[in-house]
């Protein structure tokens, strides 16, 4: 059984407890009650449910999402991998610039204040020419 990092608010109802938990939204949530039994026709609190509910829904999370520890994980993987490779998206998530085509002339100043990022930008783009020019030698 897989113990989640934060305590459920026994008080609440089933969706939204659910929402608590990293990686489910709302809808993910709301279906996942559905799957209960439970809906916002007869809501039912959390600390109603009994035993093989919460067994259903442990079982259930672990087998179908990843969540937590584990997709954030798999995010910042997915992230180094990019980088790794030196794509456009690498570089720009490693200068600190905004990464999905927002402008940053006007926009983006928090993107762009730090001159530490700049600098380890500079270093990767420099090793990347030195790198073209012994491959043309």
């Amino acid at each position: 059984m897989k113990d989640f990092n934060f305590k459920f608010s026994l008080s609440k109802l089933v969706p939204f407890s659910l929402n608590k938990i990293y990686g489910l939204g709302f809808l993910r949530g709301s279906l996942l009650s559905i799957k209960l039994g439970v809906s916002f026709v007869n809501p039912i609190k959390l600390n109603l449910l009994d035993l093989r509910d919460f067994m259903f829904l442990n079982e259930y999370l672990n087998l179908n999402f990843l969540l937590e520890e584990e997709l954030v994980k798999s995010i910042h993987q997915k992230i180094y991998q990019i980088c790794r490779i030196r794509s456009r998206r690498g570089i720009r998530h490693l200068a600190g610039f905004p990464v999905r085509g927002q402008r940053t002339r006007t926009n983006a100043r928090t993107q762009r204040r730090s001159i530490f990022r700049k600098k380890k930008i500079l270093e990767i783009s420099s090793f990347s020419k030195n790198k073209n020019k012994n491959k043309k030698k």
